[in-house]
């Protein structure tokens, strides 16, 4: 039996071991469970799985999302990128991201990666601030007073409920495999594409130095509102952090940031793009900047192909370390890996899923140095 057609079985008896199992509420504290049960999607999530595992008995078709069926569909592409998998834990958070997609969170158990502190919180209270938002996605937003335990700088951070603890236990956007660290370091140079309300970037800022710098993109107003409100709680960061009133993507369209509508003052962090958004691409904005590029870090719903399309060329000549989501869309997880391995064949690849939940699967990619 070849190693293809075993890992192939091995996946499918998981995948049927874990679907026979009994769905039960969680209450272990490795997640904010009380906010994501009362998430639309998450009961949608709930829903159309069970569907799903109820129609097909009697010949109902439901083929949408991934499944049994789905992996032997795309067994060849998803075992072709498990196969350029650079390390056994990377292998190891594939296989489970696949099996938690299918049985889902009720039925399959994926644990912390990680149980020291990267980020220390030594306060944590609501926020509150005129005319802008108080919860995300309907999770309280809570000013934190924290210290990186890799650098000892301090900052000060409008996050929402919980999020600290995630990155603490799975290591998103900070992880390790082997000798590879994802974490920006002193001195480097971060794009984060899709700031959100600036947590991450700020994260990301605590870490750099005063020769680092982090430029912040995001088209949605609110978001630059909290976005700047970070910049100025954290003076001494402030010199780190250029914020970008754009969204990236395959191409820039001209358009500017319109501030004037204050109908929404919502959070969305899984705002659909548009075409009254304004858009740059990578390679525009390093081009007309000059800056220096060391890391790239995307989480833009479903928008990260186009967005790779957009900086083939910073990505062939600087060569830098990649952080793709590949969640959004169910072939996020090979046809990602196939685009940057197009871009520069060089690149290796690591993976690695950061919540408990069907979210947060992210693509690495380095190009080994020397």
């Amino acid at each position: 039996m070849g190693e293809k057609t075993r890992w192939k079985k091995s996946i499918k008896s998981r995948i049927d071991f874990h679907l026979r199992g009994t769905s039960r509420a969680r209450r272990d504290d490795d997640f904010q469970w009380n906010w994501y049960t009362r998430f639309p999607t998450a009961k949608f999530v709930d829903l159309r799985r069970f569907l799903k595992r109820h129609l097909r008995p009697i010949g109902g078709a439901w083929r949408r999302g991934p499944s049994r069926e789905w992996f032997s569909e795309n067994l060849d592409a998803l075992r072709e990128t498990r196969s350029l998998l650079a390390d056994a834990l990377s292998c190891s958070q594939f296989d489970d991201a696949i099996l938690l997609r299918i049985a889902g969170y009720r039925r399959f158990y994926f644990g912390p990666e990680e149980f020291s502190d990267l980020f220390v919180v030594s306060q944590d209270v609501p926020f509150a601030a005129p005319g802008l938002p108080s919860t995300f996605l309907g999770s309280p937003l809570r000013d934190l007073a924290l210290t990186s335990a890799t650098t000892g700088q301090a900052l000060r951070l409008i996050a929402s409920e919980g999020m600290v603890q995630n990155h603490n236990r799975y290591r998103q956007y900070f992880a390790r495999r082997g000798a590879v660290d994802f974490s920006p370091g002193h001195g480097d140079v971060v794009l984060d594409c899709g700031a959100c309300v600036g947590d991450v970037g700020m994260l990301f800022a605590s870490l750099i130095g005063d020769q680092g710098h982090v430029h912040m993109f995001d088209p949605i107003p609110v978001h630059i509102e909290l976005c700047r409100l970070q910049v100025a709680r954290n003076p001494a960061l402030a010199s780190r952090v250029t914020i970008v009133p754009q969204a990236v993507g395959e191409r820039s369209n001209g358009v500017r940031l319109d501030t004037s509508d204050q109908t929404s003052r919502e959070i969305k962090p899984n705002a659909s793009a548009s075409d009254d958004m304004p858009f740059t691409s990578i390679d525009d904005y390093v081009q007309r900047t000059g800056c220096r590029v060391t890391h790239i870090k995307m989480d833009i719903e479903g928008g990260e192909g186009g967005a790779l399309a957009g900086a083939g060329e910073t990505i062939s000549s600087r060569r830098p370390i990649l952080a793709i989501s590949a969640y959004h869309r169910d072939d996020d997880l090979w046809t990602l890996r196939r685009q940057i391995s197009a871009i520069f064949p060089a690149y290796r690849f690591h993976f690695g899923h950061h919540t408990p939940v069907q979210w947060e699967s992210v693509l690495y990619a380095v190009v080994p140095r020397g």
